[in-house]
């Protein structure tokens, strides 16, 4: 029984994320069951990464795609509005010592050299773009459904037992008074109706959070199209092509989530709006494409990764007018090797997946459990 309730190799403090969590642990650390009693309740417990395990994954995608990022680009890898994404790499660059290179077309490109240690690195796997990272359904318990049955019937049982109390068990204990009453009916009582009650309540929070993960992973699919039309095949997307991606993938969305996302995408990158022959709604998303050819420019002429040390490429010395000279001499120089190809920025749009939230503070998670 105590090995039932305390688990073997518990540590105090540990976190219960969840039946997707526990599958993932050693199998000689197990759960106890008193964590799923707690989670019945008030839910499973919430990662809390660290800022240093949220950047784990940017970090990488600078790395990867020669220390030269843009906002389109982190919008691509984390699915935020490009209001939060520039708000984030205002943060990265303080964080990370990064610069921001404004490029002879206006575009603004982020430079972060500090983060390319060494000349001869070894080559880093991009993290997966957002619309391969998208928020599961938060779960009311995180239990599987035989455990929460369980839990349920014992609280059930423990319900029934003392509403029934004075008519069918006290008088056959000869048992009275008031504090028989207080201490086998109403304590017990209380306890079991809001054992029930606070599920019952969360339930509607959870649900309002749902909707906003629909939401969030209507957006972060949608911008798996419009970037492989975008940068692969320099096209439209329509708004019928949108309403089809979306939902063959996500059918628990709506005609109405996909078109206000495509909207809202739409403002943000001021796209260019026609209505064809058909009546469909066509979007061409120009300024991406300047984005990740400014991008990709940059790094044509900054080479961080394979540049010789000593090569001047940006100056504090420089005033306005020689930085101005150096860096269109450099985007002449990467724009003149020919139009780059943006399309292997885009991976796999016609592929989702899902990304746990314990997943970011798994690693130190297994490691403090004895996991490898």
């Amino acid at each position: 029984l105590w090995y039932w309730l305390f688990g073997r190799n518990w540590g105090y403090g540990r976190p219960y994320y969840g039946r997707r969590w526990e599958a993932s642990l050693p199998g000689e650390v197990k759960v106890p069951f008193y964590k799923k009693v707690f989670a019945f309740v008030f839910g499973p417990d919430e990662p809390q990464p660290t800022r240093e395990q949220k950047d784990r994954s940017v970090i990488r995608l600078i790395r990867a795609r020669g220390g030269v990022l843009t906002t389109a680009e982190l919008v691509e890898h984390t699915g935020a509005t490009f209001a939060e994404a520039e708000e984030e790499m205002g943060r990265l660059l303080g964080a990370y010592d990064g610069e921001a290179i404004p490029s002879p077309d206006g575009e603004v490109v982020y430079v972060f050299e500090h983060l390319m240690p060494t000349l001869h690195h070894r080559a880093v796997r991009e993290p997966r773009p957002a619309w391969q990272r998208l928020e599961p359904r938060k779960e009311l318990t995180g239990n599987t459904a035989g455990t929460n049955l369980l839990v349920g019937g014992m609280n059930a049982f423990t319900l029934a037992a003392s509403a029934t109390a004075p008519w069918f068990i006290l008088p056959r204990l000869g048992l009275g008074g008031p504090l028989a009453m207080v201490g086998l009916v109403v304590v017990p009582v209380t306890f079991s109706t809001l054992f029930f009650a606070v599920p019952g309540v969360r339930t509607w929070l959870v649900a309002r959070e749902n909707r906003r993960r629909r939401a969030r992973n209507v957006r972060k699919v949608l911008l798996g199209l419009v970037y492989a039309r975008t940068l692969a095949e320099d096209r439209e997307v329509s708004e019928g092509e949108a309403r089809t991606h979306v939902l063959q993938r996500l059918p628990e969305a709506s005609p109405q989530d996909v078109e206000r996302a495509l909207h809202e995408l739409a403002a943000e990158l001021d796209a260019e709006v026609r209505v064809g022959e058909d009546g469909d709604t066509w979007y061409h998303f120009e300024a991406l494409r300047r984005a990740f050819t400014a991008s990709e420019a940059m790094r044509r002429a900054l080479k961080l990764e394979e540049r010789p040390v000593g090569e001047i490429v940006y100056s504090t010395a420089d005033d306005a007018a020689a930085e101005s000279r150096r860096a269109a001499e450099l985007f002449d120089r990467a724009l003149a090797a020919g139009e780059p190809e943006l399309g292997r920025y885009v991976p796999a749009p016609e592929r989702i997946d899902f990304e746990d939230e314990f997943e970011v503070v798994l690693p130190e998670t297994l490691a403090a459990m004895g996991g490898r």
